[in-house]
């Protein structure tokens, strides 16, 4: 898919750079442009929400399927038969994504709150401790939890 059926499929479209956009994020009641888009250097479609919105969702809020942001190509062998792997890739690896920026962020709040001298829950602890681990566990060990 071109940039340009993307873009017609968005609301609020503004250009921020060669290649690059903000717009309305379609998977959420968005008031200001949140969902950042971008041209790769292959052709692909790059789309980030900053608010939050997975991938998943997003593609599926504008009705295209995640292969969709990827160049078709002639034959398999133009990506050296590999474009269908960067799919699989991705979409295994959206949801290790959205896990991990969830565990940074239970940290981030932990520690913020510790260095506030704000009191912490046992509960809180805990999430913290099973955040930090899950963490530690892709990031050290090289595991891909969910």
């Amino acid at each position: 898919m071109s940039a340009d059926v993307m873009l017609s499929r968005l609301a609020g479209v503004k250009p921020t750079g060669r290649g690059r956009w903000v717009a309305r994020c379609p998977a959420h009641d968005d008031k200001h442009p949140s969902l950042s888009l971008k041209v790769g250097d292959r052709g692909a479609l790059l789309l980030y929400c900053w608010a939050g919105c997975s991938l998943e969702e997003i593609v599926a809020a504008v009705g295209v399927q995640l292969s969709d942001l990827f160049p078709r190509c002639e034959t398999e062998t133009d990506l050296g038969g590999k474009w269908k792997s960067y799919v699989q890739k991705l979409s295994r690896l959206s949801p290790l994504v959205t896990r991990l920026q969830t565990d940074i962020l239970i940290c981030h709040v932990l520690l913020s709150d510790i260095a506030s001298a704000k009191p912490i829950t046992d509960e809180d602890r805990a999430t913290a401790k099973a955040a930090a681990t899950r963490l530690w566990q892709v990031v050290v060990e090289g595991q891909h939890v969910l």
